[in-house]
């Protein structure tokens, strides 16, 4: 199924011994709602053999946690809201903040082509096939780019992590090789939001983690968010979402990390949240504001993609999920209520939509 079917379908509006922690009621939430929420994540870890999941629930200023289960199938140590989980395509909204952030600074220009930040060692072949793709349209998922680079496709094995140390050399390779089908249509591209990070790495003459730990890191105490895992030990066992006894490994993905690679925590990520919510709620000019420049995924239809996150409907419920044949992930955040959601997993499977999708119907107090 495509990405855009999932989004709408899955996502609309969104959206085995386990050792649950015990955690308090949010103070903005009612005892019959909470329980709500607890009781959703037991039958879900239950019904699909989830070893563990840290959830956040932002309101108001404030973050609460719930964690369910432990860092591995034959471990004791139960997780909390600094384990660490690969966050997939929930990578996106933070390559979203980068270039935002880039582009109020100048670095980067919305409706330049992609060539004026592309080596000039590039074939001149090459260059005018890219030329009429403007950076505006990596952001909207409108380059006409394929899904996946051609290098991802070619090495990884099945539903194997992918283990590659992609490089400046297979940017080339790849842009060289790839046929440019339909500019201005959307078509949802993790090989376009990589190229993002290349362009910002070239226009800036920064690596993408130090852009990463620049613009959203350090800035938003994000300590535990990176493109590598910075502590062995806090890092989670992913397992299969086809065979959900068998371990899989963390992506390792060089310069394809931007659009589905990134690291991170439930407490980082709440972070990110009570400072977007913030922002929003100031109304001053920021990087964390996302939803200035959106185009709507199908015409005529409220549903809309922009900066690395989708406008579900008309209220204003912004996010994105994500998983990789191991971890899972939702954010989403409600600017109206101030409100944000981050749910991590340990195994994927498009079920933790409709996970994400009913949680959101009562922190959000959507029908």
């Amino acid at each position: 199924m495509s990405h855009l079917r999932l989004f709408i379908t899955l996502f609309l509006f969104s959206y085995s011994t386990l050792h649950a922690q015990k955690s308090a009621a949010p103070e903005d939430l009612s005892s019959e709602d909470f329980t709500k929420i607890e009781a959703l994540l037991d039958a879900y870890i239950t019904k699909y053999n989830v070893p563990a999941m840290s959830v956040a629930i932002v309101s108001d200023g404030v973050s609460n946690f719930i964690h369910k289960g432990t860092f591995a199938r034959a471990s004791n140590k139960k997780v909390d809201e600094h384990s660490v989980f690969q966050i997939a395509s929930v990578s996106k909204p933070l390559t979203g903040i980068i270039i935002n952030q880039l582009l109020m600074e100048g670095k980067l220009q919305a409706d330049a082509s992609i060539t004026n930040y592309l080596p000039s060692s590039y074939s001149q072949k090459t260059l005018a096939k890219l030329k009429p793709i403007k950076v505006r349209d990596l952001l909207h998922h409108r380059s006409g780019l394929p899904g996946d680079s051609p290098t991802l496709r070619r090495k990884r094995k099945g539903n194997k992590a992918f283990i590659y140390d992609y490089s400046d050399l297979d940017f080339e390779k790849d842009l060289k090789k790839i046929r440019i089908k339909k500019r201005g249509e959307y078509s949802y591209s993790n090989f376009g939001f990589a190229l993002l990070g290349y362009l910002a790495e070239r226009a800036t003459g920064k690596t993408y983690e130090q852009l990463l730990q620049t613009y959203v890191g350090e800035r938003y105490n994000l300590s535990q968010t990176s493109t590598s895992v910075l502590n062995p030990e806090n890092l989670v066992t992913a397992y299969r979402k086809d065979k959900r006894l068998l371990e899989i490994e963390p992506w390792v993905m060089g310069k394809l990390v931007p659009p589905s690679g990134i690291f991170s925590t439930s407490a980082d990520l709440s972070n990110l949240l009570l400072e977007q919510l913030k922002a929003y709620k100031e109304k001053k000019k920021s990087s964390l504001i996302l939803t200035n420049d959106m185009r709507a995924i199908i015409d005529n239809t409220t549903v809309k993609y922009g900066y690395g996150i989708v406008q579900f409907g008309s209220m204003g419920v912004y996010g994105h999920s994500g998983e990789m044949d191991g971890f899972a992930a939702d954010y989403s955040i409600y600017p109206n209520a101030q409100k944000g959601i981050v749910i991590l997993s340990s195994c994927s499977g498009d079920e933790m939509k409709r996970l994400a999708r009913d949680i959101a119907r009562i922190v959000y107090e959507v029908k």
